[in-house]
């Protein structure tokens, strides 16, 4: 199970730098399966080049454009609050581009593995052994558009609950809606929240809450923007 994150300034982080062109910021760990949130930077000026052959993970991969762009097939590019989700063994990056300095929040659902398909069976998202994922795969150019209900957008969710969503805050009092037996993961896209306890979440700010956990009881909300995660263990 990963670790309690109360709150985490993100923006005060500092980058590590494995190879000349990507950046990274490593927001939390699940020590037990390796299960990953981290923040990464593309620079293409400075040596970093787009995988050249498709390629799959065994964990499921989400990625939230902070800014910038990129694609994985060279025909849909994912500007800032672009959104997508490749399932497990799923098939992707058939012609991968990152034109520009690109950043983004990246998930992973266990320890990353990238495994290349030099022929792959066509040129379109799909599950290496055939079956159709739990959760379906997406690619939303701006994730922010179209689709709300209630000041809530469901970006993808499995059978047994384990999802995305992007919410839109402006009020005296806020609710997450994740039930007490979910983890919780935020990530503040825009504005502000004030909590109880005197901590202020603003943008790039992120808390991990496992199931039971102590949750952030926010007070109000200046016109935010949250990535929320959620999901039984």
């Amino acid at each position: 199970m990963r670790p309690h994150i109360p709150h985490l300034d993100t923006e005060t982080m500092d980058w590590t730098s494995p190879i000349p062109g990507l950046y990274s910021k490593i927001l939390s760990v699940d020590p037990d399966n390796g299960a990953r949130t981290a923040i990464n930077r593309l620079v293409p000026s400075e040596g970093y080049s787009a995988p050249t052959v498709p390629h799959y993970h065994h964990s499921a991969e989400e990625i939230l454009v902070l800014g910038g762009k990129l694609s994985f097939d060279s025909k849909t590019y994912l500007g800032a609050r672009g959104y997508c989700f490749h399932p497990p063994e799923t098939v992707h990056g058939f012609k991968s581009d990152v034109p520009e300095e690109t950043t983004f929040l990246s998930r992973h659902s266990k320890k990353m593995c990238t495994h290349d398909v030099p022929e792959p069976a066509k040129r379109e998202y799909y599950p290496l052994k055939g079956k159709t994922p739990d959760r379906m795969w997406a690619a939303l150019p701006d994730a922010t558009k179209d689709g709300w209900q209630d000041n809530v957008k469901i970006l993808g969710e499995d059978s047994l609950g384990e999802g995305s969503k992007l919410m839109r805050l402006d009020g005296d009092t806020v609710n997450l809606s994740v039930p007490d037996v979910f983890y919780e993961e935020i990530f503040v896209l825009d504005g502000r929240l004030p909590a109880a306890d005197g901590t202020t979440f603003v943008k790039g700010a992120y808390a991990f809450c496992p199931p039971g956990s102590t949750r952030p009881s926010f007070v109000s909300a200046k016109k935010a923007l949250v990535y929320v995660n959620y999901g039984p263990v």
